[in-house]
């Protein structure tokens, strides 16, 4: 799994679908939904940088 899927799914994502593969650029789509209540600030950055 790809750093970037990691991080939001780490942050409270969830994965809404299934992947959705795109054979003529040989990548896939996924649908990530991160609603702010559900944002873990675990992750942010503290603010004085």
């Amino acid at each position: 799994m790809p750093p970037w899927i990691k991080g939001y799914l780490r942050a409270g994502a969830w994965v809404c679908a299934d992947l959705a593969w795109k054979p003529e650029f040989n990548t896939a789509r996924m649908f990530l939904h991160l609603p702010l209540s559900r944002f873990n600030t675990g992750y942010c950055l503290p603010s004085d940088q």
